[in-house]
């Protein structure tokens, strides 16, 4: 009898199918006969290197779709599967938003000017470089937080108040075209799969966290060869991609190595869950492993 298909779905506390993503890929893996359990990190204990989740011992298995990364239990959990989705190592570079504008490069989008510095750089300097008003993004954040547009001194100085002087930061230029809006798309191992144009009145950033609306877009040609160059550049199997729309042509904003999709299934009527769970499976089925 063959045996069944199994992996670890890696979350950050054990709440099976409380979040949409969760919840869908549980549901997907199902209806393709997948045995995937959802293991949240904070009731994980690592004894003699040895995984205990809430106490049990956790055997090996086939995959880890990766939701949520911290170093010592993400890693140690990914180390009982044969393949990880995301990998952990591709994770740990990309994260960063530094890592990515000086790593990523497509002949499809352009890159605001950018500098690395602290909350300590001197603000004539950037402004010199940048213009008014520029952008301040903290290398880690995710969903929006830590991204600031400083239009004066007193914006800037404020990173001092809320940060340490040698908090780092990604100082780039603002594309003021894109105010309030951006493109994201969805990148299934190199095949753009979704897109979605995002909109906020409110705010200068266009999350939906941060109560952005969204639209479907058309994947042009242009959308779907981005997606193969980032996926030849990082090899990320399932990412994200935020674009700004400027005045001569799409801006690089940055990548999600844990991307959401609920406003991309809504949007455009599409079943994410069950594409990369299909994916999964085929690797496996054709030996790709």
């Amino acid at each position: 009898m063959k045996k069944k298909l199994s992996g670890y779905l890696i979350s950050k506390y054990s709440y099976p199918g409380k979040v949409y993503s969760f919840r869908r890929f549980l549901e997907e893996a199902e209806n393709l006969d997948i045995d995937l359990r959802e293991i949240g990190v904070a009731d994980c204990t690592i004894i003699n290197g040895k995984v205990y989740f809430k106490g049990e011992l956790l055997p090996e298995r086939d995959f880890a779709i990766v939701r949520y990364y911290v170093p010592a239990f993400t890693e140690a959990l990914c180390r009982l599967v044969k393949k990880q989705y995301n990998n952990t190592e591709i994770i740990a570079r990309f994260r960063n938003k530094y890592n990515q504008i000086s790593s990523i490069k497509s002949d499809y989008f352009k890159q605001p000017k950018s500098i690395l510095g602290s909350a300590s750089t001197d603000y004539e300097f950037l402004q010199s470089k940048l213009g008014l008003p520029f952008i301040a993004k903290g290398l880690e954040s995710y969903g929006g937080q830590q991204i600031f547009l400083i239009r004066n001194i007193f914006d800037y100085d404020s990173l001092k108040f809320h940060f340490n002087d040698a908090k780092e930061f990604l100082y780039q230029k603002f594309i003021s075209e894109s105010r309030g809006e951006d493109i994201r798309i969805f990148v299934v191992k190199g095949e753009t799969v979704a897109a979605m144009q995002r909109t906020s009145d409110g705010d200068f950033r266009s999350n939906h966290s941060l109560g952005g609306s969204s639209a479907r877009v058309e994947i042009s040609d242009e959308l779907r060869n981005i997606g193969m160059d980032i996926f030849k550049q990082t090899g990320i199997d399932f990412v994200g991609v935020e674009l700004l729309k400027g005045s001569e042509g799409l801006y690089f904003c940055e990548i999600n190595t844990v991307p959401g999709f609920e406003s991309l299934d809504m949007t455009n009527d599409i079943n994410l869950a069950k594409i990369m769970m299909e994916v999964i499976k085929l690797d496996f089925s054709e030996g790709n492993i």
